[in-house]
């Protein structure tokens, strides 16, 4: 008996030298793919600005940045797509910072990107195969919400902010709902480490804030964003990747808790 619990305990400590191994692997990888990403869209946007803003310091400082706010675990489950719009999103705002009279509005679209791309990898892929379970796929109501939740179960579109945001807000008031809303609630009550995150206070004003700034909406359609307008959306987004009670940082911790 007791050399088996020995051969047990060096075959745990095996695996999990081998797991550390693996994983300073991975974030010498991870690092590497973020300073390249980071580097090439630097250089992109050098060649459409007579502004040279030193490629290699950039992408080290922004490498440096997105790797120590998020950490590894969030970064390697972080979808490729919603990364490269992350690093966008910082480049761009390093060229609004040396030029603040340009439009924010690459910034602000670099991050509505990264969000659109984390409701749909997070939130909308698992809807769908919810809804479709429990055989919500037949639109019943002639009502906008409805429509959309239908269009994104049965053709594939995506959600947005704007759509999750009128479903988070209709649940947390307790507002009436229809055959698609009322499926979607049931889903957060299924997934509840999601709906913990969407219907908590502070998510839900960060998101208010958002909806009332008209950033990703009229200002957005209008080429009309100030470098502090952009500022304060970043500041919402990822609150200058200092503080974690951000939206996108808290839409990301919550796969902490795999479906």
């Amino acid at each position: 008996m007791a050399d088996t619990i020995t051969s047990l305990k060096q075959e745990r400590d095996d695996l999990q030298k081998k797991l550390s191994r693996l994983q300073a692997w991975a974030k010498k990888d991870l690092e590497a793919n973020i300073n390249s990403i980071a580097r090439q869209r630097a250089a992109d946007l050098d060649k459409h600005t007579q502004d040279h803003f030193h490629d290699d310091m950039t992408a080290d400082k922004i490498e440096q940045m997105i790797s120590e706010y998020f950490g590894n675990i969030l970064l390697l489950n972080t979808p490729t797509w919603v990364l490269e719009a992350l690093i966008s999103a910082e480049v761009n705002y390093y060229n609004l910072l040396q030029n603040p009279s340009i439009d924010g509005l690459a910034v602000v679209s670099a991050y509505h990107k990264a969000l659109d791309a984390i409701i749909e990898s997070y939130i909308t892929k698992w809807f769908r195969k919810f809804a479709k379970k429990k055989g919500q796929t037949v639109l019943r109501k002639n009502d906008p919400l409805e429509k959309t939740l239908h269009l994104v179960v049965s053709k594939w579109y995506i959600l947005g902010f704007w759509r999750l945001y009128g479903l988070v807000k209709s649940i947390k008031q307790d507002s009436e709902l229809y055959d698609y809303g009322i499926c979607f609630s049931e889903y957060l009550d299924k997934y509840y480490y999601l709906k913990d995150v969407l219907l908590e206070d502070s998510f839900f004003a960060q998101l208010t804030s958002l909806a009332h700034s008209e950033v990703l909406w009229s200002k957005r359609h209008t080429g009309n964003i100030s470098s502090k307008e952009a500022t304060q959306t970043r500041k919402l987004f990822i609150w200058n990747y200092q503080d974690k009670n951000a939206i996108i940082y808290k839409l990301l911790e919550s796969q902490s808790v795999e479906f």
